[in-house]
């Protein structure tokens, strides 16, 4: 796991927080340490294939545990974001198209504020 990026800025008044991290298969516990100094008002977590984040997904909680998987619950306090993870693959996302389809690795984007 590397941070590939981490953001901290001050946006109408309102200071924002992003961080991305690379994830792999398997259970863990992945922590962004976000600086607010206070718990997130709102977080919203993203997926993506690669670290370019021009095609994204936004987690929600699960549909089926065995197909969609992780994060499988998301925490906060004041120092922290953790996106906890079972074993198996990292993601997995749906359309009637394609129906399912798993990732064993993503990078996942934390936005918090």
């Amino acid at each position: 796991m590397s941070v590939t990026e981490m953001t901290s800025r001050t946006e109408n008044g309102i200071a924002l927080w992003d961080g991305i991290r690379k994830v792999t298969s398997g259970a863990k516990t992945v922590q962004f340490d976000h600086g607010l100094g206070r718990t997130p008002l709102i977080v919203q977590v993203q997926f993506s294939k690669d670290d370019q984040f021009d095609d994204v997904d936004i987690v929600q909680w699960s549909w089926a545990n065995s197909h969609s998987r992780g994060p499988v619950s998301i925490s906060a306090d004041t120092k922290s974001v953790k996106l906890h993870f079972t074993s198996g693959h990292v993601f997995g996302s749906w359309t009637p198209a394609s129906s399912w389809h798993k990732y064993s690795e993503g990078y996942f984007k934390v936005i918090a504020f």
